[in-house]
């Protein structure tokens, strides 16, 4: 499905050409465009997020949205 919705967005790439005078949207769109890349490389490449998941004693909706232990840098912090 990536590859699909990758392509929806080859006008959007278009339209934000950094030369354009949407340069502060340019510069927002591509920033979190990369940090996306970032985060699911990270999420991709490493052992440490798959082992947030893995103990079923903390598993809980509150844990989900606790910004302390994010999935994504899981594995950045000591004793984590």
């Amino acid at each position: 499905m990536l590859p699909i919705f990758i392509f929806f967005l080859i006008p959007a790439f278009l339209w934000l050409r950094l030369g354009e005078p949407h340069r502060l949207l340019s510069v927002v769109f591509y920033f979190s465009v990369l940090i996306s890349v970032l985060i699911h490389f990270r999420g991709a490449r490493y052992w440490a997020p798959y082992e947030w998941n893995g103990n079923p004693s903390e598993v809980s909706i509150e844990r989900a949205w606790d910004w302390r232990d994010p999935q994504f840098l899981r594995g950045f912090y000591p004793g984590k």
